[in-house]
Parts: structure tokens; sequence; C-alpha cells
């Protein structure tokens, strides 16, 4: 009789070890199942992630280049002005001398014809 509960205990250690055997088993294989749902769903949110950076990034350089080309245009645009304005202005200053020098010249020749007749 001992011998048969010596038996029935060992089938019963041997029942239960299988048993969290199999338990284990499943445990692991839903444990690897969930690490690679977490590993694709992080890749994939990685990805999506680099792709909008990578758009948002390609956008900010084009607007950048559009908003430094406007300035620039703009900035030869004064300069251009500014040389129109600086000649005009040179170019009247430079007349107004020749109308005084003219006014005194003629003053002058006029006082020369004045001294010599009188």
């Amino acid at each position: 009789e001992s011998e048969r509960q010596l038996q029935d205990e060992l089938v019963k250690a041997v029942a239960n070890a299988t048993a969290k055997e199999n338990a284990l088993k499943v445990e692991v294989r839903d444990y690897e199942q969930r690490m690679e749902e977490v590993e694709n769903s992080f890749y994939a949110q990685l990805s999506l992630s680099t792709n909008h950076n990578t758009k948002k990034l390609k956008e900010l350089e084009g607007n950048y280049l559009t908003s430094l080309a406007a300035r620039t245009n703009d900035w030869h645009a004064r300069i251009d002005e500014l040389g129109e304005t600086h000649l005009m202005a040179t170019a009247c200053s430079i007349n107004g001398w020749w109308q005084r020098v003219s006014e005194l010249e003629e003053n002058c020749t006029k006082l020369v014809t004045h001294h010599t007749i009188a």
C-alpha cells in the first residue's frame, strides 16, 4: 500500500509539474506576443513620428528659404532705391552749384562791365 501511495503522489506531482510547466509556457508565449505588439507599435509610432518630423522640417526649410529670398529682394530694391535717391540728390546739388556759379559769373561780368564803362 505504501508503494501505491508513493506512486499516486508521484503521479500527482508529475501532473502538477506538467500543469505548471504548461501554464508557464502559455504565460511566456503571451508575454512574447505582448512584447512583439509593443515593439511593433513602438516602431510604427517612431516611423510615423519620423516621417512627420521630416515633412515638417522640409516645410520649415521651404518657408525659411522663401522668406529669405523675399527679404533679399526687398533689400536689393531698397538699395537700388537709395542709390537712385542719392544720384538724384547729387544731380540736384550739382545743378544748384552750377546755377550759383552762373549767377556769380553773371554778377561778376556785370560788375566788370560796369567798372569798365564807368
